[in-house]
C-alpha cells in the first residue's frame, strides 16, 4: 500500500544483549523465553518527506500468537508516535519488551504486525523456545557432532553413506557446495525451533551469501542425531572462483563453529578442520584443529614436489642456517637478529611460484619467523587506486591483511611501468612496500614474482628494491619428464587412467610443447589443459557411446582416440581454394607495366610458376610453399605496392582466402607498458588472417634497449607464423642494413622467411618513365624542353643518390611542385585566352626551379634532400 510519508523498509527482532556498540543489530527470529525482557520489535521505514519537512505519525503493533496468520489469539497491541524529522532518510520505531504484556508469552510460534490508520503496514513471524540461552561455555539444547561439506545439484542426495566429503572443491566440476551439520539434541523429550544462520565469507571477509534455516527439531534417529543441510553456488552452472573460504555457523546471536574450505584445480577428500567456538561437549569423531605442522611434514611436502631441486636445497640450507643463529643465540654466544624474510621469485607461469610461497609460509612459522604461515596474494589491480591520493591507502590496506604472514605479489614487474613515468601510480605502491619493508615491525614476508626478464627490470626500477630482497629464487621450466611425472600425479587425484599407449601420446604432446615453447610457456599449466582436455574427450566418447551400463573403468580410463585430436591441432585444416586463372593474369599484369624491378617480377613469376607444379603434384601448398617475404631497399622503390600485388596472388593461387593487405608499423604492434605489446600484435595478426600482414621498417621493432617490447612482438610474430601456418603471409620491409639486423636480433627469424627480395633504386631513365606515366594519370604532358630538363634533373639526382633518396616517392612529388606551377601561372591568365593545349602542357618554365647545382633552398621548398 502507498503512504504519504513513508515506504515500508523492514520489521525485525532482535534482543537488547544482541545490540553492539556501533549500532549492529544481530537480527533473529528465534527467542529463548528467558530473553523476553530484552526482546525488541524494530520497523524501519523509508523517508518520503526527506529533506522536505518534519511529520508525526501513529503506529499500532499487534502481537498473535499461533501457526496460522489469522489467529485472534491478540498478545497485545500497543500504539506508538512516529516523529520524523526532515533531516533522516531512514526513520525507525521500536517496541520493547517493557511496553509488551509478555506475561502470557509462552513457547510457542507469534507474528508482530504493523498498522498505520488501520491500514496493514509489516507482519513477521517469530519463534520461543524453553532451552536455555547459550552462552560462551555451553549450548544448553544441543552438541555439534560434525560438520562435512559436499558438492551436488539443486537437491542433495537423500543418501548420506553415498556422498563424498570434501575439504578443497575442485572449481571446473562445483556447482552447489552443500554443508552438513549434524548436531546432537540434548533434549530429544520435546520438539523445539532452532534457527541456524550460516555465512559464507571469501578470503578477504567479504560475506558472500547468508542462509537462515530455521529447522524443527524432532529426533527420531539413533542418538538423538539431527541433520540441517544448507548449500549456496548454482545448481546447474560452475559458479565458484579459486580461493579460500569460511562458513561461520551462528545460533542464537553466537558464533558456534568455524568451518574453512577451499576451491582450488583439484579436489582434495576428508572433512574441514572445523572449530568449536563455544566450550560446548563433542564427540570424538568431530573433527578438531589441525595440529602444528612439524619440520618433518613441511619439508616431506616440499621434497614431494616434481622437480625444483635446486629451490628445495636452498629451503633446507635456510631452515638449517636459521637453526644454526638459534642455538648461537641459546648459547649466548650472539643474539639472533631480525632476518630478512623478503624474496624473488622468477620464473614462467606454472613452475609453482605460489605452491612454494605456501609452503615457505609454513617454514616461516614454525621456525617463529612469523605468527602465521597464510599468503596473502595481490597484484597490481589490488594495490594501485584510478586517482590521485588512492594508492597509498589501498596498498596500506593490503599489507595490513597479509600482517602476520607472507605477502605474495605476482606480476611485480607491471608496478614498475617506466622510471620516467610520474603519473603511473605503481611507483606509489613500490614507495609504500619500501617503507614497509625498512621501517615496519618486521612481522610480514613480501615475495615479488613474475617473468625473469621482466624482474630484473623490477628491481632496477627503484635504487632501494635490490637491498631489500634478499633472497633470489629461479624457477626453471619443467622438462617433458617432470612434465609427465606432474600429469601421471594430476591423473591419481583425478581418478584418471591411461595405458602404456596413452603415456607415449601425453609424453610427445607435452615434449612438442616444450620444443615450441616461448617464455610465456605454461608449464604446469599445460599439463592441468591437457588432461582437462582428454577428459573432456573422454566424456564426450562415453556418452555418445549410448551404452545402456558403464562401469567405473569406462568413465575414468583415458584412451588413444581420446588424445588424437589434442595431438592433431597444430596442424591446419586444409581448405581447398580452387585457382583464380583471370584474377592471376590481372594481378602479374600490373606486376609487369610496373617500372623497373626486373628481378622482383623474375622472383614473383616464378614462385606462380612453382605453385601451379606443386597443386598438379598433388603436394601440400601449406608446407611446400612459403608465404613469408622480406623486401629490402631503399624509399619510393615500389615495396608496399608489390605486396598488395602478392596479396592478390597468393588469394589467386588459392593460397590464401580473401588476398587483403593489412599495414602496420611499429605503434599498431608494440605496446607502452607490460602486458599490452602481446594483445596488439596478435590483434593485427588476427586482422590479417587470409591476407597479408605487411610491416613497413620492421627494423624499428628492435631496440638497443635490452628492456623494450618491441623483443615481445618480435617473439609473438614468430610463434604465430609456425603455428598458424598458411593461414596468413607476412612481410617484412626496410632498409637492406637495417633488415640484416633486425633478422639477427631473434635465432629463430630468420628461418622464418624463405623469400628475399631486393628492390633496387630506379635509374634516371625509370626515373623519367615514371614521371610520364604519372603525368598521364594526370591527363598532362610537357614540351620538349620541360622534358629535357626534366631528365636532366633526375639524372644528377640519381647520380647523387644515398640510402635515403625517394626513388618513386621523389618523382611524385617533382611532378606534383610541377603541376602546382603550371596551374599557379594559367591562374595569371584570363580564363578567355587559356586554350586546352596550354591546361594539358607543362612548360620550361613550370620546372625551370629543379636545378642541377647544390641550391638547397630549391630543394627544400619541395620537401626532399639531394
Amino acid at each position: 500500500m502507498d503512504f504519504e510519508y513513508f515506504k515500508f523498509k523492514d520489521l525485525n527482532l532482535f534482543s537488547r544483549k544482541d545490540a553492539s556498540a556501533c549500532n549492529e543489530r544481530r537480527y533473529r527470529n528465534v527467542f529463548d523465553v528467558s530473553e523476553l525482557s530484552s526482546l525488541i520489535i524494530e520497523l524501519s521505514l523509508f523517508n518520503k518527506k526527506f529533506d522536505e519537512e518534519d511529520w508525526e505519525a501513529e503506529f499500532e503493533f499487534i502481537i498473535r500468537k499461533g501457526d496460522d496468520v489469522n489467529s485472534n489469539q491478540v498478545i497485545d497491541n500497543p500504539s506508538f508516535t512516529l516523529e520524523a524529522s526532515a533531516y533522516e532518510n531512514i526513520v525507525k520505531i521500536t517496541c520493547n519488551a517493557d511496553q509488551l504484556e509478555t506475561d502470557s508469552m509462552e513457547p510457542g510460534s507469534y507474528f508482530a504486525e504493523v498498522w498505520y490508520n488501520s491500514s496493514y503496514v509489516a507482519i513477521t513471524r517469530f519463534h520461543l523456545i524453553e532451552t536455555g540461552v547459550v552462552t560462551e561455555k555451553e549450548y544448553p539444547c544441543f552438541d555439534i557432532y560434525s560438520i562435512r561439506l559436499f558438492e551436488d545439484g539443486e537437491k542433495p542426495n537423500p543418501k548420506r553413506y553415498d556422498r563424498t566429503y570434501f575439504r578443497q572443491f575442485q572449481r571446473m566440476a562445483t556447482r552447489l557446495i552443500w554443508t552438513e551439520l549434524e548436531i546432537r539434541n540434548k533434549i530429544p523429550e520435546k520438539p523445539w525451533k532452532g534457527e541456524f544462520v550460516f555465512n559464507y565469507y571469501n578470503d578477504l571477509r567479504q560475506l558472500i551469501h547468508r542462509e537462515v534455516v530455521v529447522a524443527d527439531i524432532k529426533t527420531i534417529q539413533p542418538n538423538h542425531s539431527f541433520f540441517i543441510e544448507t548449500g549456496h553456488g548454482h545448481p546447474e552452472n560452475v559458479s565458484w572462483e579459486e580461493g579460500k573460504y569460511t562458513i561461520e555457523l551462528v545460533f542464537m546471536s553466537r558464533i558456534v563453529a568455524i568451518i574453512p574450505f577451499s576451491v582450488s584445480d583439484k579436489t582434495e577428500i576428508g572433512k574441514p578442520d572445523f572449530s568449536i567456538c563455544i566450550g560446548a561437549g563433542t564427540s570424538e569423531s568431530m573433527a578438531i584443529e589441525p595440529q602444528a605442522l612439524t619440520e618433518a611434514d613441511i619439508f616431506r611436502d616440499i621434497d614431494h614436489l616434481v622437480g625444483l631441486e635446486g629451490i628445495k636445497k636452498r629451503l633446507h640450507d635456510y631452515a638449517g642456517y636459521v637453526r644454526y643463529l638459534k642455538l648461537r643465540d641459546e648459547m649466548g654466544i650472539e643474539p639472533m637478529k631480525a632476518i630478512n624474510l623478503h624474496a624473488v621469485f622468477s620464473g614462467n607461469p606454472g613452475t609453482g611460484k605460489t605452491t612454494i610461497a605456501r609452503m615457505l609460509g609454513k617454514i616461516y612459522k614454525h621456525l617463529g619467523l612469523l605468527p602465521k604461515d597464510t599468503v596473502y596474494e595481490a597484484s597490481r589491480a589490488n594495490l594501485v587506486g584510478r586517482f590521485i591520493g588512492e594508492t597509498a591507502p589501498i596498498t596500506r590496506e593490503v599489507i595490513e591483511k597479509a600482517r602476520g604472514g607472507i605477502l605474495l605479489i605476482d606480476e611485480a614487474y607491471s608496478l614498475a611501468v617506466k622510471s620516467d613515468d610520474n603519473k603511473d601510480y605503481g611507483r606509489e605502491v613500490i614507495e609504500t612496500l619500501l617503507t614497509e619493508m625498512s621501517e615496519g615491525p618486521g612481522d610480514i614476508a613480501v615475495i615479488v614474482c613474475g617473468y625473469p626478464k621482466e624482474m630484473e627490470a623490477f628491481l632496477d626500477f627503484n635504487p632501494g628494491l635490490r637491498s631489500r630482497f634478499k633472497y633470489m629464487y629461479d624457477f626453471p621450466d619443467y622438462t617433458p619428464a617432470e612434465l609427465m611425472e606432474i600429469a601421471e600425479r594430476t591423473a591419481v587425484q583425478k581418478q584418471l587412467n591411461f595405458s602404456g599407449e596413452v603415456r607415449q601420446q601425453m609424453y610427445k604432446y607435452l615434449e612438442d610443447q616444450y620444443r615450441r615453447r616461448t617464455r610465456s610457456f605454461g608449464n604446469a599449466r599445460i599439463v592441468k589443459s591437457m588432461l582437462e582436455e582428454a577428459q573432456l574427450n573422454l566424456g564426450i566418447r562415453v556418452i555418445n557411446s549410448a551404452r545402456n551400463s558403464l562401469t567405473r573403468e569406462d568413465l575414468c580410463t583415458i584412451l588413444p582416440v581420446d588424445m588424437e585430436g589434442m595431438l592433431h591441432k597444430g596442424k591446419r585444416l586444409v581448405v581447398e581454394m580452387q585457382p583464380d586463372t583471370k584474377l592471376l593474369n590481372q594481378a602479374l599484369g600490373e606486376l609487369m607495366d610496373m617500372i623497373g624491378l626486373e628481378s622482383v617480377k623474375t622472383e614473383i613469376s616464378e614462385l606462380t610458376k612453382l605453385a601451379s607444379y606443386y597443386r598438379e603434384t598433388g603436394k601440400d601448398l601449406v608446407s611446400a610453399f612459403s608465404l613469408n617475404n622480406i623486401f629490402t631497399g631503399n624509399p619510393g622503390t615500389g615495396k608496399t605496392t608489390v605486396a598488395r600485388i602478392m596479396a592478390v596472388i597468393y588469394k589467386a593461387l588459392g593460397l590464401l582466402e580473401r588476398g587483403h593487405l593489412v599495414e602496420c608499423s611499429r605503434e599498431d604492434l608494440v605496446g607502452t607498458v607490460v602486458g599490452e605489446t602481446a594483445p596488439k600484435t596478435l590483434a593485427k595478426i588476427e586482422s590479417a588472417i587470409g591476407g597479408v600482414l605487411f610491416i613497413d621498417e620492421a627494423y624499428s621493432l628492435v631496440n638497443s634497449n635490452g628492456h623494450d617490447f618491441g623483443h615481445e612482438a618480435i617473439e609473438v610474430l614468430i610463434k604465430q607464423m609456425e603455428d598458424r601456418r598458411g593461414e596468413f603471409s607476412l612481410i617484412v620491409a626496410g632498409y637492406p642494413r637495417e633488415m640484416n639486423y633486425f633478422l639477427d636480433s631473434n635465432p629463430g627469424l630468420r628461418s622464418r622467411f624463405d623469400n628475399h627480395l631486393t628492390f633496387s633504386d630506379f635509374d634516371a631513365d625509370a626515373l623519367m618513365r615514371i614521371a610520364e606515366i604519372q603525368l598521364l594519370k594526370a591527363g598532362m604532358t610537357t614540351d620538349a624542353e620541360a622534358s629535357a630538363h626534366l631528365m636532366a634533373y633526375f639524372k644528377y639526382h640519381s647520380a647523387a643518390r644515398n640510402q635515403y633518396f625517394g626513388n618513386g616517392r621523389f618523382v611524385r612529388k617533382v611532378i606534383e611542385r610541377a603541376i602546382r606551377n603550371q596551374n599557379l601561372r594559367l591562374s595569371q591568365i584570363p580564363k578567355d585566352q587559356r586554350s586546352d593545349q596550354m591546361i594539358k602542357s607543362i612548360t620550361l618554365s613550370d620546372v625551370v626551379e629543379f636545378r642541377t647545382d647544390s641550391d638547397t633552398l630549391i630543394k627544400r621548398q619541395i620537401g626532399f634532400s639531394g
